[in-house]
């Protein structure tokens, strides 16, 4: 593993000796894979202009970011900069293996592209993929083998979710509203028992690196499983109840897709970093607790809640399921 990392550590030296005029394009390229971006992206989808597409691409992303966590916790590998400062150009608190900017922006540009279903959206899906694939090397946060896990990871996971969620959706939609609410309480329990049964088959070894570093990872891959739930939990029962008691479409006059799409998402942000700002994060039990809870609140506003009061203002009609 040594030597596979200081193969990695070459590579990553050879990707800055571009030189430091691609600091700025390489941080803009790497927010294309940031959930920042997801958070202002994927709410446009499912409130302005498919709502299918919407709902399927925030199910895609969770399970990418849930997966990615998994994987950081149980293999446990440094970024390049905790061995070698000289090449840290960003700070990430997670372990490398696998990258998540690059799994989650192969869920979210793969997965437009599929539903898009044109030969331009496959090119400029995968020159994004790309880009933000070489920018976690040249900023320093990934190996060339993180990148290259994030890869298989990701792919298999985007080709799992086409091939099964459309059988698992029909079937979905002929279940009572217990069993629906049932079934997101027990994917809530299967994100929370996969770690445990990780973190009992793999218990974390000795540091190779900076052991602040490590507790760090450790910390962040726990943290990232609570996101998960959270966003798990909210929006798959903020999808369950709109589906039942609102029924929006997207359709409707640019400018009331618009003031769906400004109102809603200051309203995500709003939660998204007004919670985070007075919640505590210590001792941590309370503060994994209330992530949950946050990322719950959140993922219920975006699915249910500013749907229903958007219709309700008449900025959308009801309209039957589309997905």
């Amino acid at each position: 593993m040594d030597a596979i990392l200081q193969w990695g550590l070459e590579m990553v030296r050879q990707a800055q000796a571009l030189g430091p005029a691609f600091d700025i394009p390489m941080r803009l390229f790497t927010l294309l894979g940031q959930e920042e971006i997801f958070l202002l992206l994927v709410p446009l989808v499912f409130w302005c202009l498919d709502r299918g597409a919407g709902a399927n691409l925030a199910y895609l992303l969770i399970l990418s970011g849930y997966f990615n966590s998994l994987a950081k916790g149980i293999f446990q590998q440094p970024r390049p900069y905790w061995l070698d400062s000289s090449v840290q150009k960003i700070t990430e608190p997670s372990f490398g293996l696998p990258s998540g900017h690059t799994q989650n922006a192969i869920s979210m540009w793969s997965y437009s592209a599929f539903r898009l279903r044109r030969t331009w959206g496959w090119v400029l899906a995968l020159g994004v993929i790309a880009l933000v694939s070489f920018s976690r090397l040249y900023l320093g946060a990934h190996f060339p083998t993180d990148v290259l896990g994030a890869w298989l990871l990701g792919v298999g996971l985007l080709a799992c979710y086409i091939a099964f969620q459309p059988r698992l959706s029909d079937w979905l939609v002929g279940r009572g509203l217990a069993m629906q609410v049932g079934l997101v309480v027990l994917g809530v329990a299967i994100v929370f028992g996969l770690y445990a049964l990780g973190k009992a088959l793999f218990a974390p070894g000795a540091s190779i690196y900076n052991a602040a570093l490590f507790q760090g990872g450790l910390d962040a891959a726990i943290e990232s499983v609570f996101t998960s739930a959270g966003m798990a939990f909210g929006g798959g029962l903020g999808l369950v109840l709109e589906r039942r008691t609102v029924r929006f479409t997207v359709a409707g006059p640019v400018w009331k897709r618009a003031a769906r799409y400004v109102v809603g998402v200051v309203g995500v942000f709003g939660l998204w970093a007004g919670l985070k700002a007075v919640f505590p994060s210590e001792p941590q039990a309370l503060g994994l607790g209330l992530r949950f809870v946050r990322y719950t609140v959140m993922l219920l506003w975006a699915t249910w809640i500013w749907p229903w009061l958007f219709v309700r203002l008449g900025w959308a009609a009801k309209a039957g399921s589309e997905w």
